[in-house]
Parts: C-alpha cells; sequence; structure tokens
C-alpha cells in the first residue's frame, strides 16, 4: 500500500520507511546534482500527503491510458547515506523553527533503502536562471527580496530559537551561497541547499577547514594557490558570498548584461597548481572589473537605494576577511534599502501633479496631505539609530507596497471627494500604520514636520484645498497652520493685481485721540499707560461697534514701489493671519491667544497703520485694556491692604501654555513675531480690581514689526520698552530668526514665574551689560522658578532663554520640534 507523507512522521523525526512500502510518487525528473546530492522534481498523489495544501490537476502515463490525478509537486534531494547527509537534515530542522520566509521550508527527512532523502516544497526557478533573464520584477520588489536573503543570512550566522523556557543560541555558516542554491519563488528569494553548512554552540569558533563550494562565489581566503590547498575560513565566507550575488543583482537592475560581467572576470590564479575561474577576486583582492563596474553604477544610479545597495556590496566584497562587515549589519543597511526604495514607489504614486493639470484641486490637495506626511515618515524614520527588525521591516514594506500598488488616479477620485472611503480611508489606514512603527517622540518629530512641509506650499489654489480639507479630523491641525500660509501666497496675488481686501475706508473709524489712559494705577503704584492702544468704534453696515485699535508706526516715507507694494502685502496678509473666520484656528483651549482682527485703516500724514480688533466682552463701552507688564507692576509688592489680587497659578501656567502654543503655530505659518514682551501680552477688564479674573484668558498684541521670514521690510524701529526682550545677539544688520522670538517667550515667562516685571530686575544689575545680564537671569532667578513655578517650568525658561546652545541646529523642523517638545509639551504639564 503507499505511504501516506505526513508533516507529523516526516518533519520532527527522522523516517524510516519500510522496503514494502510504496512511495506515492506518480513520476519524478531529475533536476540537477553534484558532489553531495541529486535533486528531483517529484509528482506525489495529494490524498497521500499532508507536506502542502496546494495542489492541481495533471496528466500522467498510466495503463491502460492517460488520466487525470491530484498531485502536489516537490523536490527531493537524495544523499548517500552518512554523517553529511544527517548533519543537513538537522541543521535544516532547527532552521525551519524559525520559519524565515527566505529559508527553505524543510518538509522532511526519511531513508528508503541505503538512500538518505531530503524533502521540500519545489521551485522551478533560481537565481541562476532569474540572472539570465530580462528583469521583470520593480528594482523595489528586488531589494525588498535581497533584503530577505540578507536577513536569512543573520538568521543563520547569529542563531536564536526558543524551545518552551529555553533559548537557544549558536553561530552558523552556509558555506555554499551561490545563485545556484537560491530559489526564486515569486518576488521572494529562498536559500537552499545547507549540505556545506553547520550549526555550533555559543563559545564555538565558526572557523572550519573549506570542504566544498562553488570556487566563483568563494572569497580569497577560501584557498592557498601557492600551496594548492584549501585554507581555514568563517563566516565571513558567506558574507563574500553575498557580495558577489548582490553584485550581479545590482548589474541585472543597472540594466548590465551579467553574462558579459560574469565572462569579464574570467582569469587564472597562478601557483602551484594554476585555476582558472571567474571569481570576483584576484590576487588577493577585489577583481578591478567587479570593483570598476560597481563604481560605476554608483556614478550612473539616480537613486539613493540604488547607490547604497551597490556600497553595501562593496563592503561585502573587501578581501580581508577580519574587515568584511558582519551580517547583522549587512541586514541592516540593506533593511533601509528597501525600505527606502518601497517608501519611493509609494510617494510617487501620490504625485499631485497630474491631477493639478486636470484641474482636480480638491484631490491634488488629498494627495499633497498625504504625500508630505509620508514624506515626514520617512525622513524621521531614516534618522533612527536602533536596529532594524525583520518582522517590523517586513511590515513596513508591505504598507509601502500596498500605498504604491493601489492607488491610482481614477479610483481615489470617485472615493476622495465627499465621505472618505474606499481607497482614500485605506490610504489613511496605512500611513496610520506606518506612523504607528516610529517610537512615540519620532512620531511627534514627524508631526511636527508634516505641518511645517505643507505649510512650505506656495500653490494658492492647492493651500485653498487643504483649508477646506479641514472637515476631516485628520487634517485640523495641520489645515489651520496651511490656511495661514495660503493667506501670505493669496494675498500677494491680489496685491499685485490691485486689490486690498482689508483696507477699511478711514470715513468708517472714530477715536478719541488721548482715549487711553496714561497711567494705571493700584496698590498705591502708578505705572505708564501704553499710547500704542486706543479704543475707538467701527461703522460697520450701519452699525457702530466697539473696538481696539493698535497702531502700527513706520517710517516715512515709502518712496520705493516694491517696498510699499510688500508692506500692504504684510497688513493685508496680518489681518488674514489674525481673523478667525479666514484663518480658523484649532479646536484648542489654547489657540486662541490673538485677538480677532477685522481689518486695518491707513492715516497717511501720522505714517501709521491701525488694525481693528471688535471688543466682544460685556459692557465693552467700559471696558478697558490692560497688558500683563501693567498688571504685574501694581501687584509687585506684597502689600499687607492691596485690593488687587493677583492670577491663581493655575491661570498663569494657563497663559504661559497659551503663548506658547500662539508663537509656535505662528513659526510653522512661516511669520516671526519680532516685538514678544509682557507690554505685548494684554487682557480686558472693567477695572483693574477686576483683571485676575480674566487673566487666563489674556492674549498676544504687538505685531507691529510681524513679518514672514523671507520678508525684508521693517516697520520703524524696535520700541524701547522692548530692550529688555530683546535677544543679546539681535543687532543691526542681524537678521532676525525664531531663536529671538523664544528668547523674548523666555523673559515673558520668568516674569510671570518670578511675578516681577524685567525692568524691576534690570534695575538691580544697570551697571551690567546685556550679555553678561542674560547670564545672571540664567544663573540667579531662573533657578528660583524651582520653587516657585516647579522644575518643569525652570525647564522650559531655561530652554528658551538658551535656545540656540541646547538646539543649534537651525533647521526649522528641527527648530519647530525642540521648542514643541521641551517648551510647549513641557508647559501642558504645569497645572495647579
Amino acid at each position: 500500500m503507499p505511504l501516506r507523507l505526513s508533516k507529523d512522521s516526516l518533519k520532527d523525526f527522522h523516517y524510516v520507511v519500510k522496503e514494502e512500502l510504496i512511495l506515492p510518487f506518480i513520476e519524478e525528473t531529475f533536476i540537477g546534482g553534484g558532489a553531495f546530492g541529486r535533486v528531483y522534481k517529484v509528482a506525489v498523489l495529494a490524498e497521500c500527503q499532508t507536506l502542502l495544501e496546494s495542489h492541481k490537476m495533471v496528466m500522467v502515463e498510466s495503463q491502460p491510458a492517460k488520466r487525470s490525478l491530484n498531485v502536489v509537486h516537490i523536490a527531493r534531494k537524495e544523499l548517500a547515506r552518512g554523517p553529511g547527509a544527517a548533519s543537513e537534515g538537522s541543521i535544516l530542522r532547527l532552521l525551519t523553527q524559525l520559519e524565515h520566509p527566505n529559508i527553505v521550508e524543510f518538509l522532511g527527512s526519511y531513508t528508503y533503502s541505503t538512500l538518505w532523502n531530503l524533502l521540500f516544497p519545489f521551485h522551478p526557478l533560481n537565481m541562476e536562471e532569474f540572472l539570465r533573464r530580462p528583469l521583470e520584477l520593480r528594482k523595489n520588489i528586488v531589494y525588498q527580496s535581497i533584503y530577505g536573503l540578507a536577513d536569512a543570512i543573520r538568521a543563520i550566522h547569529d542563531f536564536t530559537m526558543k524551545d518552551g523556557n529555553n533559548l537557544i543560541t549558536g553561530i552558523g555558516y552556509h558555506h555554499d551561497l551561490s545563485p545556484a542554491n537560491i530559489l526564486v519563488d515569486g518576488d521572494r528569494f529562498v536559500i537552499t541547499d545547507f549540505g556545506l553548512s553547520r550549526l555550533k554552540l555559543d563559545g564555538q569558533d565558526s572557523k572550519t577547514k573549506l570542504k566544498g563550494g562553488h570556487e566563483d562565489y568563494l572569497g580569497p581566503e577560501a584557498y592557498d594557490y601557492d600551496q594548492g590547498r584549501n585554507l581555514t575560513v568563517g563566516r565571513s565566507l558567506d558574507i563574500w558570498a553575498f557580495g558577489c550575488i548582490s553584485s550581479e543583482i545590482a548589474a541585472l537592475t543597472a540594466g548590465l548584461s551579467v553574462k558579459d560581467f560574469h565572462d569579464g572576470r574570467k582569469g587564472t590564479h597562478e601557483g602551484k597548481l594554476a585555476v582558472t575561474d571567474h571569481a570576483f577576486h584576484m590576487d588577493g583582492e577585489t577583481h578591478p572589473l567587479v570593483k570598476s563596474v560597481l563604481e560605476q553604477i554608483v556614478l550612473q544610479s539616480a537613486d539613493e537605494p540604488s547607490k547604497a545597495f551597490v556600497r553595501s556590496a562593496l563592503e561585502m566584497l573587501h578581501p580581508d576577511p577580519q574587515e568584511r562587515i558582519a551580517a547583522g549589519d549587512v541586514a541592516d543597511r540593506l533593511a533601509l534599502v528597501a525600505v527606502q526604495s518601497a517608501y519611493l514607489f509609494a510617494v510617487q504614486s501620490l504625485d499631485p501633479k497630474p491631477l493639478l493639470a486636470k484641474g482636480d484641486i480638491d484631490n491634488a490637495a488629498f494627495y499633497l496631505l498625504e504625500r508630505t506626511r509620508l514624506e515626514s515618515w520617512w525622513t524621521t524614520y531614516y534618522q533612527l539609530s536602533e536596529p532594524r527588525v525583520y518582522k517590523q521591516v517586513h511590515d513596513l514594506l508591505s504598507l509601502l507596497n500596498t500605498i504604491g500598488n493601489s492607488l491610482n488616479e481614477d479610483r481615489i477620485r470617485t472615493d476622495a471627494v465627499g465621505a472618505p472611503g474606499g481607497i482614500l480611508r485605506n490610504l489613511w489606514q496605512a500611513i496610520d500604520a506606518i506612523h504607528s512603527h516610529l517610537p512615540i517622540e519620532a512620531r511627534q518629530i514627524a508631526a511636527t514636520q508634516w505641518s511645517s512641509t505643507v505649510c512650505e506650499c506656495e500653490d494658492t489654489a492647492i493651500l485653498g484645498a487643504i483649508r477646506r480639507a479641514r472637515r476631516f479630523d485628520r487634517y485640523g491641525d495641520v489645515g489651520a497652520n496651511a490656511t495661514m500660509k495660503y493667506f501670505l501666497e493669496s494675498l500677494s496675488s491680489s496685491l499685485a493685481n490691485g486689490e486690498n481686501r482689508r483696507l477699511v475706508s478711514r470715513e468708517y473709524v472714530e477715536y478719541e485721540k488721548v482715549s487711553f489712559p496714561t497711567k494705571v494705577t493700584g496698590n498705591g503704584i502708578s505705572v505708564p499707560g501704553n499710547p500704542s492702544r486706543t479704543i475707538g468704534t467701527y461703522q460697520l453696515s450701519g452699525a457702530s461697534h466697539a473696538v481696539l485699535i493698535e497702531w502700527k508706526q513706520y517710517n516715512p516715507p515709502l518712496d520705493d514701489a516694491s517696498s510699499r507694494d510688500e508692506l500692504h502685502n504684510r497688513m493685508d496678509a496680518l489681518v488674514n493671519l489674525l481673523d478667525p473666520e479666514e484663518t480658523p484656528r484649532p479646536a484648542l483651549p489654547h489657540a486662541n491667544r490673538v485677538l480677532e482682527c477685522v481689518g486695518y485703516f491707513h492715516e497717511r500724514n501720522n505714517h501709521k497703520f491701525g488694525f481693528l480688533f471688535p471688543l466682544t466682552t460685556e459692557r465693552p463701552e467700559s471696558c478697558r485694556i490692560y497688558s500683563v507688564h501693567q498688571y504685574i507692576a501694581i501687584t509687585d509688592l506684597d502689600l499687607e491692604d492691596d485690593h488687587i489680587k493677583r492670577p491663581d497659578l493655575g491661570h498663569q501656567f494657563q497663559l504661559a501654555t497659551g503663548l506658547a502654543f500662539c508663537l509656535w503655530s505662528f513659526h510653522i505659518a512661516g511669520w516671526v513675531h519680532k516685538n514678544i514682551s509682557s507690554h505685548q501680552v494684554i487682557c480686558l477688564a472693567q477695572s483693574v480690581a477686576d483683571i485676575h479674573f480674566t487673566f487666563g484668558a489674556s492674549a498676544l498684541a504687538g505685531f507691529i514689526h510681524s513679518r514672514p521670514e523671507a520678508s525684508e521690510v521693517t516697520l520703524g524701529p524696535i520700541d524701547e520698552e522692548s530692550e529688555c526682550y530683546k535677544h543679546p545677539r539681535y543687532l543691526p544688520n542681524v537678521r532676525f530668526r525664531r531663536a529671538f522670538d523664544y528668547y523674548s517667550l523666555g523673559i515673558v515667562l520668568l516674569e510671570l514665574g518670578t511675578w516681577s516685571t524685567m525692568e524691576s530686575l534690570r534695575s538691580y544689575h544697570s551697571e551690567t551689560n546685556i550679555e553678561d545680564f542674560k547670564e545672571t537671569l540664567l544663573s540667579t532667578y531662573v533657578p528660583l522658578l524651582r520653587e516657585r513655578r516647579g522644575s518643569i517650568y525652570e525647564s522650559v525658561v531655561r530652554s528658551c532663554l538658551e535656545f540656540e546652545k541646547l538646539c543649534p541646529n537651525t533647521d526649522k523642523d528641527t527648530e519647530l520640534h525642540f521648542f514643541k517638545r521641551n517648551v510647549l509639551d513641557a508647559l501642558a504639564q504645569c497645572n495647579a
């Protein structure tokens, strides 16, 4: 009766088949063989085996006529009985426990008559034949497959297996890697033929006397040509062979003839016995042709993964085995090659240009949003220093391939408009899953970079579409920041066409020449008022509205047309930036730290602009406006009979967090404030005694000098009152940068934490220059915050004041992330 071949009987234990049993083999074909065995393709009756699930109907010769049978095809390796056969079977049983997709699956072994047999799934194609054919796989799939081989070699070299509660570790080697011993299963390369392989326990040396192998793929350390004998070799021999295979793959993907590459290496090694072969070395060094071909591929490659792959191949082909790169490092590098190549394939599929060419702006915006999010992931992932774990890399490759394979213009057009569904939702899920593989802090870095990158777009049509995309929660914050940028671009265009959308006619605005108090008094203390703000009314649609007017002085005259245009451009842009109807703000409790603006008017004779901010509080006609600086000044002393209370500590933390968030959003949009001080943080109240009720809702004002980072126009001199808040390095002819805003914010936070104005602190050190005063603040006053506001708050203030020292990288994304992590996120942890 036929023997039933099952995994239970063959895989875990070697099976001895009695000669009276019949093997269920219908037909077999000789494939090839060598010194260590012969390999056959065998058709097995499907009902007589449980080794493989898939099977097919084939016609077979039988008496009295041909008939159809269900069969599976397996590979049978036939070996002469002996220790070598038993050793290969034992190694395969151990390696099978790894379940590595790039190590051939071992189906089992048996002895029949005097022959030892090993069974494997049948794969009709090996790499030797694959290299002769035109390349049909995409390059990113080839790199994915070659990475799989690298990780399989790593798994063999550094063997680790868990057996119950026991961890089995050891070192192994293959010592016969060549294209003939690598199978090609679709888009997967599989290592086979472990006849020369060994696994040794930890503590044992991997070196052993060379017993064989394909001479073309043996390293220069394998054979002594002068003595005519094999030498002792180690695991690095596998790395050399893998470097040879990788160089042939590189030639194939570069469009070169692998045959010509093979023929060009032909040479004779002189010695006791002259040897002619096509090895990748000559005279103890990497073959000159190999180095020349690989270096030329690097020069001509247009993509970084191809260059990195070839560089890795060259490192694997180091003639000194002691200097040759290790298997783990090879796997790490090729993991990055595979992921980057898959990423490029995916990101190219998200190119919005074809949609823009068709006028499909909304879908182009979706493409841009997801493309930049994917780009932010890659930039962050690339910089990670941790080892690439196979399971994680495999998952990333699968997700990236899913994006690249399934995303096409027609399918997303039908799904992206309206409710998110179909391919768009699948795209969201895939990119979310990719980001989930990042460590938490890295995810935050990627999120900051995403928002910053979107804001670099200068196409107003796309930025406008991103504004509309904010209806999806996914794009809420990044859409708000992009909306800010939208007005920078759209207003430049409108002004170029003679449009001043937010300019209000002077006749609709009324105000008293001296309507702001010249002094603010409380607790027996008087401090100066602020002439840069006044109260007035604005006529709109026949109704009168109470407004705060904030004045922006500029240096006359504006004779230069380009400067005048840029100035008006900036005024329009600033109004829209401060108008939540035009620039929606994130739905966060600390997001509304800027007064709402409805327009501006121009007093040409007085060389100033007036910005209009509606007063939306109760009884606006009796509302007064106070700065935080004034409030601190009149409550600085601990008076026993004071009737003006200081704000709750929780409100102070609330204000500090809100100011930091406002500045961070402002910088993401590409603007700098340039005038931050406690004079420019204002609160609305009916009287001085009521300030503590509304203190937590104070807002940032003083946009007199605010401008886009790229702008060169400045509206007049810096106010004298802002000198104490100015960074010591902000000197004449020094371009303003984000770090200067952070320093000014740090001064305001220090004032809140010590509850003292900076002028008051400066008066104790009047003989000290501004640079030395900064050091005094850091050494004397900042440490006080630990006791008064806590160590987190102290660290926040220090991060602002020493921003350039703690974050020397001036890249915008790096600075924004540092600020978010060390200031904004840290302040969110402060509560009372």
